[in-house]
């Protein structure tokens, strides 16, 4: 049998925060293939690169006991375009990371 790639991800975010404070999104990948892999996350320009009122600092961290927060004070990558990889997933496997991103302390009320 050939191995077929697919992927669920659960990622039901919507937040506010006070400007200056980080905002972490959680976020569960599932592989849904048929076959172990591991899976590329990134980060893109949600806004756009030079709205510093929507978002400074983004990063990615793994949340392995899926509280919502990083296990780490270190991210798995940072800033905007980072990328890392999954460990690789068993079929059925899942992995949990969290996005973290600052609100700068100029940020404008209401984006």
């Amino acid at each position: 049998m050939r191995q077929v790639g697919s992927l669920s991800l659960v990622q039901d975010n919507i937040k506010l925060a006070a400007v200056g404070n980080t905002v972490y999104m959680p976020h569960t990948l599932t592989n849904t293939g048929n076959g172990a892999d591991s899976f590329v996350l990134s980060t893109a320009d949600i806004a756009a690169a030079t709205d510093t009122d929507y978002a400074t600092n983004i990063a990615i961290y793994a949340d392995a006991n899926g509280d919502g927060l990083p296990d780490s004070t270190t991210p798995l990558c940072a800033g905007l375009g980072c990328t890392t990889t999954t460990p690789s997933l068993p079929a059925g496997g899942s992995y949990g990371f969290v996005v973290a991103l600052s609100v700068p302390p100029t940020g404008t009320a209401g984006l």
